[in-house]
């Protein structure tokens, strides 16, 4: 059994993990504009934690690209039950996110 011995350098972790949250900061906003779009105007506390739980638990859960867009839309009406966004609203957002990425 071979040993891998990986040098990384800590300029190279640093730039990994900068890259990784600009893309989720990216992410992120391009799902606080969907909402914009749809009339959502209240970005309160509650709003963005569910935006980032949405992100957190979709990122959990493994996915088939026959049935992601459903699954994500499920996460979405789950996670933002307590927002009082309307669920039709939810699932026009979260399937335009994906499709868009």
């Amino acid at each position: 059994m071979k040993n891998f011995d990986y040098d990384l350098k800590r300029e190279i972790i640093l730039q990994v993990f900068a890259f990784s949250f600009f893309r989720y900061l990216v992410f992120f906003l391009q799902f606080l504009i969907l909402l914009k779009m749809f009339k959502i105007d209240s970005f309160g506390i509650n709003i963005i934690t569910s935006v980032a739980l949405y992100f957190f638990v979709t990122s959990l859960i493994p996915m088939h690209s026959s049935v992601e867009a459903a699954i994500r839309t499920a996460v979405a009406i789950v996670v933002f039950s307590n927002s009082g966004v309307d669920n039709s609203i939810l699932a026009l957002v979260s399937v335009l996110l994906w499709t868009l990425n």
